[in-house]
């Protein structure tokens, strides 16, 4: 019977950029979901108006309500601990940063 030891080896490389948020809630919510979407890697088109928060006034009333189904689907509460992972000593004093997770195994 052979026997394997593997070791498990992991790395966390900064994927924040720097932005600034336009002073509006439904802006606040886009950039929120073009995070979340950087997070969960999803970069299919259909939903670059509702990442684009930078021309969040440019929405119709259709466009807007599908942030707010996106925001609630999506919401922290959801991908807390799942996508999101609070640590006050890798934000330092930024309100937010964004990390990859890579894992090795020898």
């Amino acid at each position: 019977m052979a026997l394997h030891l593997f070791r498990d080896q992991f790395s966390l490389r900064p994927t924040s950029t720097r932005a600034t948020v336009p002073d509006n809630d439904l802006a606040r919510l886009m950039y929120y979901l073009n995070c979340v979407f950087n997070a969960i890697e999803y970069k299919d088109q259909d939903v670059r108006c509702y990442r684009d928060y930078h021309n969040w006034s440019l929405l119709s009333d259709t466009e807007q309500r599908a942030v707010l189904v996106f925001a609630l689907a999506l919401s922290p509460n959801e991908l807390d601990g799942q996508v999101f992972f609070h640590s006050d000593e890798l934000c330092g004093d930024n309100s937010n940063k964004f990390y990859e997770l890579s894992q090795v195994r020898h």
